[in-house]
């Protein structure tokens, strides 16, 4: 990704080769960036924004902005230096994917189930349609 690139062209020029990059657990967004960077041979670390959030309490820091954020992450990593994060193996990755298929799947299947149920309740002879719910 161009913006992965740019950002490892900025820390070549700044002549960085050590880096513990330390981010917030963002479900699946953030893992992008996580793979780019161990892939580039720096430690990473991701870490539940609840650990950052009373982090941020311990130093009765109130302000939010991106760049406040930033910084308390890095003092978070300097200090509690959180345990290294590893990619997830590519078959688990598949496995992963495939198990939120089939739930995305069931749960179109109980909702047509669903649908077809009130179709065929609302063409009955129900002489009290409106109780339940079917107009």
């Amino acid at each position: 990704m161009q913006g992965f690139e740019s950002l490892h062209n900025w820390l070549k020029q700044q002549s960085v080769v050590e880096l513990h990059a330390c981010m917030e657990a963002t479900s699946i967004y953030g893992e992008a960036l996580a793979e780019f960077l161990y892939g580039n041979g720096f430690q990473v670390s991701i870490v539940n924004p609840a650990r950052i959030k009373g982090f941020a309490k311990s130093e009765l820091l109130r302000t939010k902005t991106d760049s406040v954020d930033a910084a308390l992450i890095a003092r978070f990593c300097a200090a509690m230096k959180p345990a290294l994060w590893t990619p997830t193996a590519p078959e688990v990755k598949e496995l992963q994917a495939l198990l939120r298929r089939l739930e995305s799947v069931t749960e179109m299947m109980t909702s047509e189930q669903n649908r077809l149920e009130t179709a065929t309740y609302a063409n009955c002879c129900c002489p009290y349609p409106r109780t339940f719910g079917v107009s």
